[in-house]
């Protein structure tokens, strides 16, 4: 009797609360102090009255690249994660604490240290996105923590604008605990909801991540030269240019989720790939006017937005091909970090250089084109996994078609049907094909034409039909 008591109280909480949820919230929180905090040192140097430096930025992109490599060899399962991000983010609330009363020499010791640790704990949520988010799902999750980390940005540059620089450390120090209280939560929950998947073959994973890498740093260049190059072009125009940058981006994130619904993320990022080109040539030929601005940050920060939402979802959806998923968030943040020094160091040189525009365009289109050579090459490392083909799926349940799915399995054929069983126990194209002694390419003909009639876009979207269909 006590222990029906018992699971009734757990279903309870498990609808009142999700550890998706959760996750998301505590991700997105915990964010904006690493986005707002460490990256943007403006507020660092208001609150500590130094002089903002490139060497403040420096000191923290090479303490996160060493935080990466450090947690990313030494966190190596869930239980170590959950209690380093409790600890952890009990540790940063301390620095950051600290650092508005010490001299600032010391407040600049204490930033490196917390840029350290603070790698630590995005590496340590990497686990417990994979023990709570399935992996269809974590594509959209991810698009939501951009979204509401961006939101949470947004207030605080506007508090930064405002010169309210207590104000805005409160907000940044109000947002880590929250993102701590969420952590206790979901640590709470973790030992009856949370299960480890089974593990995939980690050897599949090289060269995908490498190439995803690369890509990752090559769009971050191109995010790097905005920031420090294009935006100050504009601010003559006035505030304006401060307060519109966020809203096209998470339109970008926004508009890349919905499109997945209907097309492959190979071409929907082929055009905004293509969309990212066009931005950089209007940013050369236009004029310093609301109009061109307006068009070049349209065209800039939807693309960014859309790749964003990408390279998290994708990195996220890696954590299944390797027992070490905190490792491969450590790579992918790796290529993020060095991605915007690069950029940085590059807008640094040009700046000295007449022509400075002519030659930022010109590194940029380079940089569109590369990734237009790359992604090919990921694509077809990638497609095997259904990485590239996997629909955006709701964070929820969604409704069953038990009766669907018999009608629909009376209509295929034998063929079909082998197929089918195939991918519904986790099979690659590469196995279904020497099973069937067929080509790869046939094997992809006719998963097409059983996805059509399924009335479903992805392998994961075909299980989960099955799962939900035979629960009832």
């Amino acid at each position: 009797m006590d222990q029906h008591a018992s699971d009734k109280h757990v279903t309870s909480k498990q609808r009142i609360v999700s550890p998706k949820v959760l996750i998301i919230g505590a991700m997105a929180s915990y964010s904006v102090w690493l986005l707002g905090f460490l990256f943007d040192t403006s507020l660092f140097s208001l609150v500590t009255k130094q002089a903002q430096t490139n060497h403040v930025f420096i000191i923290s992109v090479v303490s996160h690249v060493l935080g990466y490599a450090y947690f990313g060899y030494r966190v190596t399962h869930l239980e170590s994660a959950k209690r380093y991000v409790k600890f952890g983010l009990v540790g940063i609330i301390a620095i950051l604490g600290l650092m508005v009363h010490i001299p600032s020499a010391f407040a600049l010791g204490l930033f490196a240290i917390g840029a350290f640790f603070g790698s630590g704990i995005l590496v340590s949520f990497a686990y417990l996105i994979k023990a709570a988010i399935p992996k269809a799902e974590r594509a959209v999750a991810m698009g939501v923590v951009l979204i509401f980390t961006n939101l949470g940005l947004f207030v605080l540059d506007e508090l930064m604008l405002l010169n309210r620089a207590r104000v805005a450390t409160v907000f940044v120090m109000l947002m880590l605990i929250i993102s701590l209280v969420l952590s206790l939560f979901l640590q709470h929950l973790s030992d009856i909801e949370i299960d480890a998947p089974s593990y995939q073959n980690p050897m599949f994973l090289r060269k995908d991540l490498w190439l995803l890498g690369l890509m990752i740093a090559i769009i971050t260049i191109n995010g790097g030269l905005m920031y420090k190059v294009i935006v100050p072009s504009y601010t003559s125009l006035g505030s304006i240019v401060s307060h519109l940058w966020l809203w096209p981006y998470m339109l970008g994130i926004i508009l890349y989720l919905i499109l997945c619904k209907f097309a492959s993320r190979g071409s929907i990022l082929i055009g905004f790939t293509a969309l990212l080109g066009f931005s950089f040539v209007v940013y050369l030929v236009g004029s310093i006017s609301m109009p061109s601005f307006l068009m070049v940050f349209l065209f800039l920060m939807v693309p960014l937005g859309a790749f964003d939402s990408y390279w998290w979802g994708t990195l996220t959806e890696l954590f299944d091909e390797t027992q070490r998923p905190g490792s491969v968030f450590a790579f992918g943040m790796v290529a993020n970090v060095m991605g915007v020094l690069i950029g940085m160091l590059i807008s640094e040189i040009l700046a000295s250089l007449p022509n400075q525009g002519t030659l930022v365009v010109a590194i940029a289109l380079t940089s569109v084109f590369v990734v237009l050579g790359v992604f090919p090459l990921l694509n077809h490392l990638l497609y095997d996994k259904d990485l590239l083909e996997i629909d955006v799926v709701s964070l929820f349940d969604f409704a069953s078609h038990e009766n669907k799915i018999k009608l629909v399995v009376q209509q295929l054929s034998e063929r079909e049907l082998q197929i089918t069983k195939g991918l519904l126990e986790g099979k690659t194209y590469k196995m279904i094909a020497a099973d069937l002694h067929l080509s790869v390419n046939t094997i992809k003909f006719h998963i097409r034409t059983i996805y059509e009639k399924f009335e479903v876009k992805s392998r994961f979207e075909l299980k989960q039909l099955f799962e939900k269909g035979s629960q009832k």
